[in-house]
């Protein structure tokens, strides 16, 4: 009897320690798991939130550029009502008669290139564009156009109005101390010429 006790301590003895062992491999390989899924949940929480933010970022984009090509068609159909309205009535003679306004003298006066290489009207230049806007202005089918073009606007969302000549020279705003500039070197308007 005295051998079954020793050998029933000897089991239980041995299978606390498998026991044990066991549990503790349990608990450890329990912990690891936890461990990698935590690290797959915020791997993926990170790849959601780049997802995220790059939606949002390519929807900024198409939401400006939208809103953009939206507001230019507003504006071009705007301008094609507002010239349509006036273009046989005012727009059209004040335009044939700008014609005997000479800015050939005006254009063939030389520019000052600065350091970085950038031509400039030189203030002779200005002010024989300047003149010449003057003469514009004195013409007898101006003030019926001007009359008439503050007048369409007042009820509108416009808040400038600028008719440039086919060379560039600005021959109609309704901001007077434009008329007569040359804005055949601007970017902008070598861009619309090539379009």
């Amino acid at each position: 009897m005295n051998n079954y006790f020793r050998l029933t301590r000897y089991f239980t003895a041995t299978s606390l320690v498998a026991f044990t062992v066991v549990a503790g491999t349990l608990m450890y390989f329990e912990h690891r798991q936890a461990s990698f899924f935590q690290n797959v949940q915020a791997s993926g929480a990170r790849m959601l939130g780049g997802i995220q933010n790059e939606f949002v970022k390519r929807a900024d984009v198409v939401a400006r550029r939208d809103l953009l090509a939206v507001n230019e068609q507003g504006n071009v159909n705007l301008t094609r009502l507002f010239s349509n309205a006036l273009w046989a009535s005012d727009l059209s003679p004040y335009l044939a008669e700008t014609s005997t306004v000479d800015f050939s003298v005006c254009k063939a006066m030389p520019d000052v290139v600065d350091a970085q290489g950038k031509a400039s009207a030189t203030p002779k230049k200005k002010e024989c564009f300047k003149g010449a806007g003057v003469q514009l202005q004195a013409l007898a089918t101006f003030a019926p156009l001007d009359a008439r073009v503050r007048e369409t606007m007042r009820d509108s969302t416009i808040f400038k109005i600028k008719v440039y000549d086919l060379h560039g020279i600005t021959v109609y705003s309704t901001e007077m101390a434009q008329i007569g500039e040359d804005k055949s070197g601007t970017s902008a308007w070598k861009v619309t010429r090539a379009g």
